[in-house]
């Protein structure tokens, strides 16, 4: 998975560091800690930032496409 979460973050490796099944997001507020099942949202200045599941489907909604 850190693979995958490195690629999607545009291959930069400054941004996350995995730890096993833990990942630390380097974030405008500081390092987050992500794992599996939390959401990866990419803020209005191009930044990231996990988002736990329960949190993201509360907040947002699916649209058609």
């Amino acid at each position: 998975m850190a693979h995958y979460l490195i690629n999607y973050l545009d291959g930069d490796t400054e941004t996350v560091e995995a730890d096993g099944d833990v990942f630390y997001i380097h974030t405008l507020e500081g390092e987050m800690r992500a794992t599996d099942g939390d959401w990866i949202i990419k803020g209005v200045a191009g930044e990231f930032y996990p988002c736990r599941d329960d949190i993201f489907r509360a907040t947002y909604e699916a649209v058609a496409g």
